[in-house]
């Protein structure tokens, strides 16, 4: 049987060009610099390529903590601060991963501290991911202690909410609002209530808390909690 051409399969098949190229973004995330630079030099236009998630090859290499093809995807002009389809840049990506290496390099380069994910800025990463040290980098960087993400909430009300009693401290440390109120009026005590993390509360508590602060809908933090605990 005569062999059908390869354009004539793919339709076929509906599998996309696209899809049978190189994955720049996995060369990017395990450091192959030298991949990367190939198949850039092959299609340069691919510096600004974004995978399913909305992802760069930038954004691949901070999660992979390549300092080496940050730099190089950085000096062939790759946006340091360009969001993914979550709002997430490659500082916040790094954060996510854990890459204080990346991280380093990122603030270095004066990545955007500000900047916005669907969850907040990195500062709210460090604390959804009870990375202490990351949530110091970025403090000491000058990110905004209250930086309020889209929903009204702080930074301290994601580690009150995460059990991330490290940094919950160092927020607080740093002058964090210890009732500072999202936009349902939820303060940090609250999500501290709803997640149970009673080492979360007794912290708070002692920072002087409201213990009868209301939400919107009128909602006070438990009982329990208004007895420096929660169950």
């Amino acid at each position: 049987m005569r062999l059908l051409p390869l354009l004539a399969l793919l339709q076929l098949f509906s599998i996309p060009a696209r899809a049978l190229e190189p994955d720049l973004h996995e060369a990017a995330e395990r450091g192959d610099l030298k991949r990367v630079k190939a198949l850039l030099a092959a299609s340069p236009e691919r510096l600004k390529e974004a995978d399913p998630g909305g992802n760069t090859p930038l954004h691949a290499a901070a999660r992979g903590g390549r300092k080496d093809v940050l730099a190089w995807l950085h000096r062939e002009g790759a946006d340091l601060d360009a969001p993914n389809g979550n709002g997430e840049t490659p500082l916040i990506a790094a954060v996510r991963a854990h890459q204080e290496a990346a991280v380093a390099w990122l603030l270095a380069q004066r990545a955007d501290l500000d900047a916005q994910s669907n969850a907040g800025t990195a500062l709210h990463r460090a604390a959804v991911e009870a990375e202490a040290g990351l949530a110091r980098r970025l403090l000491e960087a000058g990110a905004e202690v209250d930086a309020r993400a889209a929903s009204g909430v702080t930074p301290l009300h994601w580690a009150a909410a995460y059990g991330a009693k490290d940094v919950a401290n160092l927020l607080l440390e740093r002058g964090a609002a210890v009732d500072a109120r999202s936009g349902g009026g939820e303060t940090p005590l609250h999500e501290a209530a709803r997640a149970n993390a009673k080492n979360l509360a007794e912290l708070l508590l002692k920072r002087g808390a409201n213990v009868n602060a209301r939400t919107r809908s009128g909602r006070t933090p438990p009982a329990p909690c208004r007895r420096s605990g929660l169950r």
